[in-house]
């Protein structure tokens, strides 16, 4: 499993490398290099990726009960935000075009919170993206608001199959209204299929009934590795639209979904494949600002300047992937345990001080 999100999280990298770097210096990004897998695309399967895990993390894990909600909703606390924050703060301080007033109040609002980015930047200034949310180099963090929405919904969705199928139907139906009535090429489109989360909410929820299938019925890694096939084969079939837009092209996320069970029985003992596992977040938080930073203009004038004459986006994009990958390793060993200590430190005093409260010494 831990291959397969760095392979969505290589796909979202690439795609952004061919936006900043390739597309300006006009070149552009051979699909089949990632599988026809697109940046967009990577991100709506990592939702049933996302609705998979949480699913078996919640069965497996923690009790149906309030503090196993808690429980829940710490762990989950402890694996976002803190890295969030420091490349968050980061992004501040590298982006020096983005001043003080733009920063105040969106950013301590939205930013720091992200629970309501996926609704702001599509519907703010509906049908143009609203980006001021964030600063540049963090737009990925949209996607983040999502899942904070998703998170917070799980132990109260999934542990009940009937209302978790309900849910599906209905962010189904919402989607299916909405590929009906807005026409592919109409402004808002993208709005409306990609980022808006009753539209978005399904892929979750197919990966929930996704780690269901597999509780009630075994499915091995050979029927996985043919279901991952099929949904390789739509993929290449649905051709490079931004999100899912076709009818048909909806079966290859419900092949994903069917293909994770049999994958991740497979290599969750993996240590390989558990650290492929841990870098896809800090690979997806700060693959933006490796490259802002390593194809920044004086270089792209200087030490680039060969291969953009010869226009080599194979080497282009390949420096981009090196450089960012080794931010992410950088990040996984040496920010992010520091800043989750802080953090737990912070919340560890905090319970202290709030038993204490409750608890006064005569």
């Amino acid at each position: 499993m831990g291959g397969i999100r760095l392979f969505l999280a290589l796909a979202v990298l690439m795609e952004h490398c061919s936006q900043q770097v390739l597309a300006p210096n006009g070149m552009d990004l051979d699909p089949a290099w990632m599988l026809n897998v697109n940046g967009a695309r990577a991100v709506l399967l990592f939702y049933v990726i996302s609705g998979f895990l949480i699913s078996y993390v919640l069965h497996e894990k923690y009790r149906d009960d309030r503090d196993g909600v808690l429980a829940f909703y710490r762990s989950r606390f402890m694996r976002i935000y803190p890295l969030w924050w420091t490349v968050l703060v980061l992004a501040i301080l590298l982006d020096l075009r983005y001043g003080a007033s733009d920063l105040v109040p969106r950013i301590p609002i939205p930013a720091v919170a992200l629970v309501g980015l996926d609704w702001i930047i599509p519907l703010r200034s509906f049908p143009a993206l609203d980006w001021t949310p964030l600063p540049p180099m963090t737009a990925v963090a949209w996607t983040l608001g999502a899942e904070v929405t998703f998170y917070l919904m799980a132990p109260f969705i999934l542990r009940s199959n009937r209302l978790a199928f309900v849910l599906l139907l209905g962010s189904a139906a919402v989607r299916a209204v909405i590929l009906a009535t807005v026409a592919r090429g109409d402004p808002g489109f993208v709005n409306l299929t990609f980022f808006f989360f009753p539209a978005t909410f399904m892929f979750f929820l197919l990966g929930h009934f996704g780690a269901v299938a597999c509780r009630h019925r075994a499915i091995n890694l050979a029927g996985s590795l043919g279901f991952l096939g099929v949904a390789i084969a739509l993929c290449y079939g649905a051709g490079n639209q931004v999100t899912f837009d076709g009818w048909l092209s909806h079966l290859l996320p419900v092949c994903f979904a069917l293909a994770l069970p049999g994958i991740f029985a497979a290599t969750k003992d993996s240590r390989l494949f558990n650290l492929l596992g841990d870098l896809t977040y800090p690979l997806y938080l700060t693959h933006n600002l490796a490259i802002a930073v390593m194809f920044a203009p004086r270089r792209m004038d200087s030490w680039f300047l060969p291969l953009l004459q010869s226009k080599s986006a194979a080497a282009l994009l390949s420096i981009g992937v090196i450089a960012a990958v080794a931010v992410a390793v950088a990040t996984h060993y040496l920010v992010e345990p520091p800043a989750r200590a802080l953090l737990d430190r912070l919340w560890a005093g905090s319970d202290r001080r709030v038993s204490r409260g409750k608890n006064p010494v005569a």
